[in-house]
């Protein structure tokens, strides 16, 4: 697809795997994350999943037509599509989760003519596949900005904070820290500000996860 790799993404989810005591065997990473992989997980015995990959909107690239999500291609595949979950698939999958990340490009709908309305139809489907919750992205997202606000996120989260107060939390340390501990730029909206939550369904208890 001539889309770039994304270095920070196996640091995400192995430290989220962490933070949810899920051990790194629950993580899928590189080439062993494709779309029949994640077919066959289990995905409604997990609470909190965490895809942490490429987004695309339609006409991002020729042979789209839906929004999707962007993983390895099986060793062996005729061609790049079948790397891509449409959200027409999303809607087949089987899922109980308070939670879904969707750690990408624009999984909430950037600004500009259909591209929210058609990243709405990606986060509705995930809707009606079960979960419950939610955190998506405006726009494209710093790759090391986004692993630090998702485990942030799941670090206040695991002490008993509500997904969006744990969000928020998230948000204001990257603010703070931004000229301090991080660099200067992560003070700007772009790089603190694309994450957002639909609905919080977090119930009490501690969550599996499945990356």
């Amino acid at each position: 697809t001539g889309l770039g790799r994304l270095p920070g993404t196996r640091v995400e989810v192995t430290t989220s795997a962490q933070l949810l005591g899920a051990g790194p065997a629950r993580a899928i990473l590189g080439a062993a994350f494709t779309i029949p992989t994640l077919k066959r997980e289990p995905l409604d015995q997990f609470r909190v999943v965490h895809l942490a990959t490429h987004a695309l909107l339609p006409g991002e690239l020729s042979c789209l037509t839906e929004p999707s999500i962007v993983a390895s291609p099986p060793a062996g595949a005729a061609s790049a599509q079948a790397a891509f979950l449409p959200s027409s698939e999303v809607l087949d999958l089987k899922m109980d989760a308070d939670l879904v990340i969707l750690s990408a490009c624009n999984t909430g709908g950037p600004g500009g003519e259909g591209g929210g309305e058609a990243l709405s139809g990606l986060a509705r489907a995930f809707f009606y596949a079960g979960a419950r919750g939610l955190m998506v992205t405006h726009w494209a997202v710093d790759d090391a900005a986004a692993a630090l606000t998702v485990a942030d996120t799941l670090r206040r989260q695991q002490g008993g904070a509500t997904s969006a107060a744990a969000l928020r939390g998230a948000q204001l340390l990257l603010l703070d820290e931004a000229g301090r501990n991080l660099p200067a730029a992560f003070a700007h909206p772009f790089y603190w500000a694309p994450f957002v939550l639909i609905g919080d369904g977090r119930r009490g208890g501690q969550p599996a996860a499945r990356m």
